[in-house]
């Protein structure tokens, strides 16, 4: 593991971390994950906000989460592809090294804020069905929007307001990082993600016990013969349906990032070798990174009207292909 001052070597000094086959590896392995992210969310975020009639809170919640993912595989993954694979003084010296993972901090935290704001809004819609549309009015969904960002941004920044131990020195591999930075990390990631996706699953836990519990009277009614009871029926379906998509993406958002929060943890406690600390780092990230292109595969298994987006745009950027595959 090489030190040196930042001073003494060049800004065009790098060397790669892998050999040759291992980086091709690498590389290709992410740009899958890149282009299935931002490919799928674009799908998202046209079906969420291109269609003029007025979008449900929830879809429009799915949507700002496909920007966050669409960010995410757009600066977040290629500057920490980057980062991990090459080794360069500018950006491993101890005053610009954090500054590269600001946006996968930032995009992140916003995620996590997103799964409660979709939380929050399932649970409203089933426990009240009746008061939940003058609750979640689209001036509140916009403004809940505005603080989900900004507080995502305030959170996302913070495991970077440390500083290392050599402020003027390089590391090519790993760093001690001082008290500061080990304590926001854990802060942000022991912390943040564990506690939020076990409290919004907690929520779901009575979410789904209300849901029961009203589907099961509009099917008595329904046995009754009262008239109104299908359409009561049919927007308990669309509220369950809506509910158990918000779930399964707080599901993958669990597995996904689990590894990276396992990581933490064990860190605080055990000094791994650089090797084993790279491989881990480099899996970890995977994952976490993959979540974003699992969720428009999450929402175009659950909906018609995301499948019907994509093709469209497949058959955009692939005409003959498309063509081809139809006949």
């Amino acid at each position: 593991m090489n030190e040196t001052n930042v001073s003494d070597v060049g800004l065009l000094q790098w060397e790669l971390r892998l050999d040759t086959i291992p980086f091709i590896l690498y590389i290709f392995c992410h740009f899958v994950i890149m282009f299935l992210s931002i490919l799928g969310n674009v799908v998202v975020i046209i079906t969420a906000f291109g269609s003029k009639v007025e979008q449900s809170p929830n879809t429009v919640f799915m949507g700002s989460l496909g920007v966050a993912d669409l960010l995410t595989g757009m600066f977040a993954l290629p500057s920490t592809l980057v980062v991990r694979v090459v080794c360069q003084p500018v950006y491993l010296c101890g005053v610009h090294k954090a500054d590269v993972f600001y946006a996968a901090f930032v995009f992140c935290a916003v995620s996590v804020n997103h799964l409660v704001a979709l939380t929050i809004d399932r649970f409203i819609a089933v426990t009240y069905p009746l008061k939940y549309p003058l609750i979640m009015t689209p001036r509140k969904v916009k403004r809940i929007l505005c603080v989900v960002w900004i507080l995502g941004v305030f959170v996302g920044v913070t495991p970077s307001l440390g500083s290392l131990n050599y402020p003027k020195q390089w590391v090519c591999g790993t760093a001690n990082y001082q008290a500061g930075t080990v304590m926001s990390i854990l802060y942000s990631y022991l912390q943040l993600l564990p506690s939020s996706v076990s409290c919004c699953l907690s929520f779901y836990v009575r979410i789904f016990t209300v849901a029961n519990k009203h589907m099961k009277e509009v099917s008595e009614r329904r046995r009754a013969g009262m008239d109104e009871t299908k359409v009561k029926r049919l927007e308990a379906k669309s509220r369950l349906n809506a509910t158990v998509t918000s779930v399964l993406v707080v599901m993958a958002f669990t597995v996904c990032w689990f590894p990276g929060s396992i990581k933490n943890v064990v860190e605080a406690f055990v000094e791994p070798s650089e090797r084993i600390q790279f491989t881990y780092q480099t899996t970890a990230e995977y994952f976490g990174f993959f979540n974003s292109a699992v969720n428009p595969i999450i929402y175009a298994s659950r909906y018609r009207k995301y499948r019907v987006t994509f093709h469209r745009i497949m058959r955009l950027l692939f005409p003959l292909f498309m063509k081809s595959g139809n006949a």
